[in-house]
C-alpha cells in the first residue's frame, strides 16, 4: 500500500466557504468588501485573523468563491479594484 499525503491544515469541506459567504451576505444589508467577508469567515472557522499568509489564502478562496457566484448571478460586485471590490448578494 502507498503511502497517502497529508492534507493541507485548513482545508475546508466542499462547499463550506460559499456558505459562510452566502450567510455573512445575508445578515447585512450593506456591500461589503472581500477583506470583510475574509474576516468573517475566518472568524467563523476559528482561524487566526492575525496571520497574514492564512488571511491571503483564505482571501484567494472567498474571491474564487465570489467569482463563481457573480457567473452564477447570485452575487454583484460594485465599484472597486480588485481585492478591495465591494458587492451586494442579488438572489437566493
Amino acid at each position: 500500500m502507498r503511502v497517502r499525503p497529508v492534507p493541507p491544515r485548513h482545508v475546508a469541506f466542499h462547499g463550506e466557504v460559499s456558505r459562510l459567504i452566502l450567510a455573512t451576505l445575508r445578515e447585512t444589508a450593506m456591500p461589503l468588501t472581500t477583506k470583510d467577508v475574509t474576516r468573517r469567515v475566518m472568524g467563523e472557522r476559528g482561524l487566526n485573523l492575525a496571520d497574514p499568509r492564512l488571511f491571503r489564502t483564505v482571501q484567494n478562496r472567498v474571491g474564487s468563491s465570489l467569482r463563481a457566484m457573480r457567473c452564477g448571478g447570485v452575487w454583484c460586485p460594485g465599484r472597486g479594484r480588485g481585492r478591495t471590490c465591494c458587492g451586494r448578494l442579488v438572489a437566493t
